[in-house]
């Protein structure tokens, strides 16, 4: 998560101006953070699925991840 912290803030690579270009790499930038969102997803159902069940939050954890489905899908 800090990488991609990181990532966001960086204005060479999401530039806050207009007029800036994005650079050449940015939809490749864009793909690995994606991943790296999709894993971070599959730990939380893999591994703390029920925990999420417990505290009554499954529906708000799938509209979440719905909807990074869907970002990623018409992305693409």
């Amino acid at each position: 998560m800090d990488w991609i912290a990181v990532q966001l803030d960086d204005e060479k690579i999401f530039p806050q101006k207009l007029g800036v270009p994005f650079p050449r790499n940015f939809l490749d930038v864009v793909k690995i953070i994606f991943e790296r969102l999709f894993r971070i997803y599959a730990h939380i159902y893999h591994s703390h699925f029920q925990s999420i069940v417990g505290l009554g939050e499954e529906v708000h954890l799938n509209t979440c991840f719905k909807h990074f489905v869907l970002f990623t899908w018409v992305s693409s």
